[in-house]
């Protein structure tokens, strides 16, 4: 009897002494986003799943949830203030009734171009920006390349005047919806998962969304026309819950940080594929094109260029070095 205690004993301190921290139970992590697992926004965060799977050895399970699958916007953002949900992306300005400093995103014709934005967004007036919007339940850690809006209609544009009075959807933005009317159109808040049948059934004349959203979501399937106004930059960022990063271990946090900029990497990659991809395929539907002249352009930045003014919550100041650090890149570049 002895003989088979003492070896039960030691087979229970052998079991023991093999077991290792890899054998827990993983750490969910969530991440949580608007796009479809198709996007290049998706497609980047499988990069960065992956890499903190592998290089934490497991102790990290990473979960994405595209789509808003684990709720809404406002959700998500609660999700974050619990530390329930670990990582947010999305756009500056859909948050910007809980971070105001975001609202000069839908302000028009900020950047020239996309790797102007890119470059500047990526500096220090774009991490000023960040530091400035950061609280105590949600920190916006990195912007993200993306992409411009644009206007699409259902019916054929051959110039800028045909905009005047059509019915765009809008965002429900205030600023967004000001810069609509400042160029001539008439928008119309609607939720985007109406858009499809509103363009359809003429509800609405047309949309103000990027390339890829608007061939991923098929709206290009009812529209005739495509007018290049590149208005908006759109860019993204990746939010983090403050209470749950500050409490990661400086080792996990390195890692974390590791992966966030390969996904700034991967997503620079993935969008232009994305871009390059919808640009064929409302060719391949004979969607007309329509590009504004110089002179088009120079008019509907100054009918944009004072909207600033009607919203006391943008902050004039950091506007102001954004707009001049944009500059200064885009001369340079020259």
């Amino acid at each position: 009897m002895n003989r088979l205690f003492r070896l039960s004993c030691l087979c229970a301190l052998v079991g023991l002494l093999s077991f290792t921290p890899a054998q827990a139970a993983p750490i969910p992590v969530k991440i949580t986003t608007h796009a479809a697992s198709s996007m290049a926004l998706c497609r980047s965060l499988v990069t960065m799943k992956n890499f903190i799977e592998e290089k934490t050895n497991g102790k990290y399970r990473v979960d994405i949830y595209d789509q808003f699958k684990l709720g809404t916007m406002e959700s998500a953002y609660q999700g974050m203030q619990l530390g329930t949900v670990h990582f947010l992306v999305e756009g500056p300005s859909n948050l910007s009734n809980f971070m105001p400093i975001f609202a000069m995103f839908d302000l028009g014709y900020i950047f020239p171009d996309a790797d102007t934005a890119d470059e500047v967004l990526s500096g220090p007036v774009g991490k000023k920006i960040l530091a400035a919007a950061a609280n105590k339940a949600v920190t916006p850690l990195t912007f993200v390349r993306y992409s411009y809006r644009n206007i699409y209609l259902n019916k054929p544009v051959h110039s800028l005047a045909e905009l005047k009075g059509v019915k765009v959807r809008a965002s429900s933005s205030p600023v967004h919806i000001a810069v609509l009317k400042a160029m001539g159109m008439n928008p119309t808040p609607m939720p985007g998962s109406e858009v499809y049948t509103g363009l359809q059934q003429g509800v609405i004349d047309g949309v103000d969304v990027d390339i890829t959203y608007l061939v991923k979501g098929k709206w290009d399937e009812v529209c005739k026309s495509v007018v290049f106004t590149q208005h908006t930059y759109l860019p993204q960022i990746i939010y983090t819950s403050t209470r749950w990063w500050n409490k990661l271990p400086a080792e996990d946090k390195a890692v974390f940080q590791e992966a966030i900029d390969l996904y700034v990497q991967e997503q620079r990659k993935n969008v232009l594929e994305d871009e390059a991809e919808s640009m064929q395929a409302i060719k391949e539907k004979n969607l007309s094109i329509y590009t504004p002249t110089e002179e088009e352009i120079a008019m509907l930045r100054k009918n944009t260029s004072e909207l600033y003014k009607e919203f006391p919550k943008i902050d004039v100041t950091l506007l102001n070095e954004l707009k001049a650090e944009a500059a200064r890149v885009a001369a340079a570049k020259k």
